[in-house]
């Protein structure tokens, strides 16, 4: 959905057209946008793609660029669910993940053009990849993992974008969100 905010009233009213039409089927679970405010990326559970959407934001408009699958070829769609997507401050890198099927950290560099070129996948031994997020310095990422009651750390190469799981985990009650205050 895409409404229009009113800033001096704080009203909100739909835009025209008043939203993005995915994919039938893919389940848009979380999106965000590239810091250059031209692309937004949107990560769909269902059938385990990641979605690149140019934005037009005076006209407010989303427009379908390309898709690109989480899992590599013959990988388990039915059992498996994309989580997360964020994009470091840089905006060199895209972070994602699949849970289910594959419990995994996925690592892209971003093009000139905004479409994703996979650098690795990063395994952890953890159960439900409920939500992450780079540290301030952006030395670190910290990983969620729901259902093993646990955020783990890995360490974060910002020039690569490349992810490395450490030994640092922290015991924690259902984790479901990582903020920075």
């Amino acid at each position: 959905m895409v409404y229009r905010l009113n800033e001096a009233t704080a009203e909100l009213t739909a835009n025209d057209p008043a939203f993005f039409t995915a994919a039938p089927g893919s389940g848009p679970r979380h999106s965000a946008f590239h810091p250059n405010r031209k692309w937004a990326y949107s990560i769909n559970e269902l059938d385990s793609t990641i979605t690149l959407m140019n934005w037009d934001a005076a006209k407010g408009v989303l427009s379908l660029v390309a898709t690109e699958p989480t899992l590599p070829p013959g990988g388990d769609v039915t059992n498996n669910r994309a989580g997360e997507v964020i994009i470091d401050k840089s905006g060199r890198f895209l972070y994602g993940c699949n849970r289910g099927a594959v419990e995994e950290m996925l690592v892209y560099s971003i093009g000139a053009d905004g479409r994703l070129n996979l650098l690795i996948r990063v395994p952890f031994a953890g159960k439900e990849a409920r939500h992450f997020a780079i540290s301030p310095d952006g030395g670190a990422l910290l990983l969620a993992e729901q259902f093993s009651n646990r955020v783990s750390i890995f360490s974060r190469d910002a020039n690569t974008g490349l992810l490395k799981i450490t030994s640092n985990r922290y015991d924690v009650t259902t984790p479901s969100c990582i903020v920075y205050a």
